[in-house]
């Protein structure tokens, strides 16, 4: 071990008695070892600081932090290194506020703290959809032609983040902040979350449309499509983890009657609803009168929701001539062949006569 001259004994012992460096940045200033360190310091009669913070002096730490004090002031008060103060905080999940200057984005950082509204249900449905939380932001990247879409987000944000460019020509929005980061996790989104994410069950009731609407634009498909004047298709669907799209399933369960089953396609599930008369009733449900919705999406619900069966001749089929025929047959599929229409125009018939037979 080289020698020590008693002058840099001094500017270490300082160092350390005035809570300047901890040893292990006294060794690497001086360039000497750590036990060297040590000695050093015992053979001065300093006492060298136990690591371990009192739990007590901890919780008063975090009491000054949360009642406005910042770390500078707090590291000088309790005599304590700043850089380990933070990872004190960071390790008791202290949510810091951002330092003077750091602040450069406009932002409602609250806004997924209690889910109250349309757009709050609407917009996580969506980021489980379409979004990634990591390394305390968040981040949504569409194609091109969706940018009108994040704008909206960034209006519901009351933000001026700016939106910006990927490598393979989508758009993206990186949103920094802890606290949303965090209130993000309390409502189950996690990183890498595609194959295990679940539904959120801290959304009211009377949200949940809108919250099923968000996935539906982010991970959902509708299809309209005419082939001539007396033939069309209309479906809908959402593709995701088993939880997400049984989810889905059990949600519509109490509002429509469908035979449809999950598939799996590799590790991701799909739920497929097609017909005409099915997919609009999902689409009513979803769509009708919403404040918020992916344009193009939007366009083919309202498509859809127009759509009126092909009567012609049919239309002379009164609801006491469907009873009739559904009493004397107890089925639809044969009342639909025996009257000469569609199953879809029967569907119709019924909705339309607001008719429920037992």
């Amino acid at each position: 071990m080289r020698k020590i001259d008693i002058e840099k004994e001094k500017e270490i012992t300082k160092y350390y008695q005035n809570n300047i460096c901890t040893l292990k940045e006294i060794e690497k200033i001086f360039y000497i070892n750590i036990n060297t360190v040590r000695n050093i310091l015992r053979r001065n009669n300093i006492e060298i600081r136990n690591n371990k913070i009192p739990d007590d002096e901890i919780n008063q730490m975090i009491l000054a932090y949360n009642n406005g004090m910042n770390s500078r002031e707090i590291s000088k008060i309790f005599n304590r290194n700043r850089g380990n103060l933070l990872k004190l905080f960071h390790d008791k999940n202290v949510i810091m506020r951002p330092s003077i200057g750091a602040i450069k984005h406009k932002l409602n950082r609250n806004f997924f703290e209690t889910i109250d509204t349309e757009a709050k249900a609407y917009w996580l449905g969506f980021i489980t959809a379409d979004g990634c939380i990591c390394r305390k932001s968040l981040k949504i990247a569409l194609n091109k032609k969706d940018e009108e879409h994040l704008k909206k987000f960034l209006i519901d944000l009351d933000s001026n983040y700016h939106i910006g460019d990927t490598k393979n020509n989508c758009k993206l929005l990186n949103i920094t902040s802890i606290k949303m980061y965090k209130d993000l996790q309390n409502l189950g989104l996690t990183p890498n979350k595609s194959l295990t994410i679940k539904p959120c069950k801290m959304i009211p009731e009377y949200l949940l449309r809108h919250y099923w609407r968000g996935l539906i634009d982010g991970d959902g498909c509708i299809r309209c499509d005419y082939y001539n004047i007396k033939r069309r298709v209309a479906s809908i669907n959402l593709v995701g983890s088993f939880w997400i799209v049984d989810g889905f399933i059990q949600y519509l369960s109490s509002k429509i009657k469908s035979k449809s089953k999950i598939k799996q396609i590799n590790k991701i599930f799909c739920i497929l609803y097609d017909g005409i008369y099915l997919t609009k009733q999902i689409v009513e449900i979803l769509y009708k009168d919403a404040n918020i919705f992916l344009d193009r999406k939007k366009k083919l619900a309202d498509e859809i929701l127009s759509i009126e069966p092909i009567l012609g001749k049919r239309d002379n089929i009164t609801k006491d001539i469907i009873i009739d025929a559904y009493n004397e047959l107890k089925s639809w599929t044969k009342t639909a062949k025996f009257l000469n229409c569609p199953l879809s125009t029967l569907f119709f018939l019924r909705t339309k006569y607001n008719l429920i037979i037992k």
